[in-house]
């Protein structure tokens, strides 16, 4: 009847199971997402041609999985799993509370009996063999079933679906009902506190806000983890009353960057000079020192202050000069991290319009590739937020079959935001998993696909002929490099070699890059222009905080303003 029916203790010991050989994986996911993540999950789950259920029994600290075929319907299943709950708690309760931690599942070996002549008994008459305590009930007493006592034995009723509690045990009942008015006022809440950050988000929200002028604001609300986290798939229309579609510089950064107006502005130092050649040196040595000072490289400083030196040796006053001097600056950074090209959102949503209009069939796919530990999985969650506020309807193909935990991290994200994802487990081909989930997407409509990767380090030949592979055969629109803006020159030469060693593989490199991190810098904000200005390739976006609207988009006038 049941292919898998189990007991397992929170500390991860399997308490009893009525089979040799377990399903590991289907039972950790069940864990993770119901104990550990304490999502609500909707049963049956379908896992690898099984329906799955469970119960938490939080008193005892244990879980109860059972599992059938998806193709077998059986009456009133959960009531059943109720059932041997029950009997596994009176049989069991003064050892498992007595017990130390490492529990010896030995002392469990006597359920199979009891098991088997229970399930029995409660298929063909709805009830336990044997009268038992009404608190044994009480403890797995929830929203899917109810077990009421009645002359001694427990009879298992199904609860209808339109009925919320159905009054039997009086003083379980109001248990219940407390909960659920604690629950409902803590939704209420939350949904409450993500409305008034919407609202002030709307009032302070202006058509291209740059990053200056947000990283000035000193009211910008955070939208918290533990609001973040709350978001599910049911929540996500309403989540979609939250416009952050054309906050798109910066959002919600800290004040790290920030310079106090109390501060010695640069060129007030010079604010009584003659403009001569001694001037002149004063300025460019102190424009060098603060360049250097915010961590550009030596060889962007020589190159924007010998052009520089050209150019305000032909103006007369101080003003002039630091005319000259910004509009030089901003110039050069202006070329060296390409602003105006190949913007990864414009060009997904160009792409959205070319598909309405029948050009193509086939979405916008991005591969996110780079080495590992650089954040990855938590920029594609920030991407696939931003690009779904813009009106894009995004997919996810989980390509990462080799790192634990990679394929359900993604999972929870893609389910957080309302996104489809597919994925085929681990141990698969990642070429393989990207070129079925391409033409899933295709299929069901979606304007833009984001490919997980596993994380490599450049010098590992076989792990980079691997992703050459997936690149080659799925030929994405763009191949991003998430890089962070803490490795400084480490991360440069990084981003070059992965480069170098994808062309070889693939026939061609990365396309641009988003750098996690970066309100970790403080104001060594010349990280941005020494990625690009190594690599050739522009930043997409930078990453400014742990939630998913925290991506942004760097400015050459921004970063001039930030450096001197």
């Amino acid at each position: 009847m049941f292919e898998q029916f189990l007991f397992a203790h929170y500390s991860g010991i399997n308490l009893w199971s009525n089979k040799g050989k377990l399903d590991k994986q289907a039972v950790d996911q069940i864990v993770t997402q119901a104990l550990i993540e304490k999502r609500k999950l909707d049963q049956p789950i379908e896992i690898h041609q099984l329906n799955y259920y469970f119960h938490i029994i939080h008193e005892l600290s244990i879980i109860c999985i059972a599992s059938v075929s998806k193709h077998v319907t059986i009456t009133s299943i959960k009531e059943i799993i109720a059932g041997i709950c029950i009997s596994f708690i009176k049989e069991y309760e003064s050892l498992i509370r007595s017990a130390e931690i490492d529990f010896d599942p030995v002392n469990f070996e006597g359920f199979t009996q009891i098991f088997d002549s229970n399930l029995q008994s409660l298929v063909t008459t709805g009830q336990l063999k044997s009268p038992v305590n009404k608190d044994y009930v009480e403890m797995i007493q929830g929203e899917n079933v109810i077990a009421t006592v009645k002359q001694g034995t427990v009879e298992i009723i199904e609860k209808p679906q339109n009925q919320i509690v159905i009054p039997v045990l009086q003083e379980a009942e109001s248990v219940q009902e407390r909960m659920k008015r604690v629950q409902e006022q803590m939704k209420m809440q939350k949904q409450n506190q993500l409305k008034q950050i919407s609202e002030q988000l709307k009032a302070d929200k202006e058509k291209n806000k740059t990053v200056t002028s947000i990283m000035k604001e000193k009211d910008v609300k955070k939208v918290d983890d533990d609001i973040q986290q709350s978001v599910s798939h049911q929540q996500t229309e309403k989540q979609e009353e939250i416009d952050f579609k054309d906050v798109s510089h910066l959002s919600q950064l800290k004040q790290i960057f920030n310079k106090p107006k109390t501060e010695q502005n640069f060129w007030s130092a010079f604010q009584k000079k003659t403009l001569d050649q001694d001037t002149i040196e004063k300025i460019l040595l102190k424009l060098r020192q603060t360049m250097i000072d915010s961590n550009v490289s030596s060889e962007i400083v020589d190159n924007i202050v010998s052009t520089i030196k050209e150019e305000i040796i032909q103006v007369s006053t101080l003003q002039r000069a630091q005319t000259v001097v910004q509009k030089t600056i901003q110039s050069q950074i202006s070329k060296i991290i390409q602003v105006d090209t190949n913007n990864l959102l414009i060009s997904a949503l160009n792409h959205q319009q070319q598909k309405s209009q029948g050009k193509t069939t086939r979405p916008f796919v991005v591969t996110i590739v780079g080495i590992n530990g650089m954040g990855k999985t938590t920029t594609i969650a920030k991407l696939l937020y931003k690009f779904k506020q813009n009106g894009l309807k995004c997919f996810v193909c989980g390509c990462d079959s080799f790192r634990s935990g990679a394929i359900e991290q993604l999972q929870t994200h893609a389910d957080k935001l309302g996104c489809k994802m597919f994925q085929q487990g681990y141990g698969k081909n990642p070429s393989s998993i990207a070129q079925y989930g391409i033409i899933e997407a295709t299929k069901l409509d979606f304007d833009c696909v984001f490919i997980d990767t596993a994380g490599r380090m450049h010098n590992n030949t076989a792990l980079m002929q691997e992703l050459g592979k997936l690149v080659k055969d799925n030929k994405p629109d763009k191949v991003v490099y998430v890089g962070e803006a803490l490795t400084g020159s480490t991360g440069i030469v990084q981003l070059k070699e992965f480069d170098q060693q994808l062309k070889s593989q693939a026939g061609r490199g990365i396309d641009g890059i988003v750098l996690s991190k970066f309100d970790t810098v403080g104001d060594k904000v010349g990280t941005a222009l020494n990625f690009c200005y190594a690599s050739g390739l522009p930043i997409y976006f930078v990453g400014i905080g742990q939630s998913y609207p925290d991506l942004g988009v760097v400015t050459a006038e921004e970063l001039v303003e930030m450096i001197v």
